[in-house]
């Protein structure tokens, strides 16, 4: 990544060290403006190591610094970049989670997943800590661990309603035994609807899905005209 991508703050932070080093005259000043330098060409270093987002993060910062002292300009783009990669490193682990969460989920294991959402909404949450816009992936984290605790309630509600089911039927009481089978067919119903609101595949699939039927109803309206 050239100097240029780098923006203004930078550049301006460049040219103010410059115009201090021509008013210290001493050792120890020159040698805080060499410091000073080598933190600059150093954060030059850092930011061509970022990625696209990471850098559009760390610059939308370091460009509002402009007018700092050089020293704390240093540090506060220092620690820009830090926040960037710490907030990228946040949300791919934040989308991981999510996708062991699809896979509990599609092998029917709520509990795991609810915890799988939890550590999602965790991870997304540093990442907003960090500088970086989460809110909507929170909230959505959020809506997860409560569709996928209703899921998880509503299949050991079912199993207990089989286990029901099968005692009954075992001491020859049919009528009781219908019941709970029944009722354990509804909660078993019930919490793979739930569980299914929290798979971001399903979820996407199904408004594909529907998308796909409007345009067919269309498609279908506009032959019939």
């Amino acid at each position: 990544m050239s100097e240029d991508a780098t923006g203004g703050g930078l550049s301006n932070v460049s040219h103010t060290i410059g115009e201090v080093a021509q008013d210290m005259k001493s050792v120890e000043g020159q040698q805080a403006i060499a410091d000073l330098l080598q933190q600059n060409n150093d954060l030059y270093v850092r930011l061509g190591e970022l990625n696209t987002v990471e850098h559009a993060q760390a610059m939308h910062i370091i460009d509002g610094l402009d007018g700092s002292e050089p020293s704390n300009f240093a540090q506060q783009a220092e620690q820009a970049v830090d926040d960037a990669q710490i907030a990228q490193r946040s949300q791919t682990e934040a989308a991981n989670l999510q996708h062991e969460q699809d896979l509990a989920v599609e092998r029917g294991d709520y509990s795991e997943a609810r915890e799988l959402a939890d550590r999602a909404e965790q991870m997304f949450t540093v990442s907003e800590a960090h500088g970086r816009d989460s809110d909507t992936h929170i909230v959505q984290a959020q809506h997860d661990q409560e569709s996928l605790g209703t899921a998880d309630w509503q299949q050991q509600t079912a199993a207990d309603d089989a286990a029901a089911a099968s005692s009954y039927a075992q001491a020859g009481d049919m009528d009781h035994a219908a019941t709970y089978a029944h009722d354990a067919v509804e909660h078993a119903d019930s919490a793979d609807y739930h569980g299914n609101e929290a798979d971001h595949d399903s979820t996407s699939s199904a408004a594909t899905s529907h998308d796909d039927s409007s345009s067919s109803s269309v498609s279908a309206d506009t032959t019939s005209e």
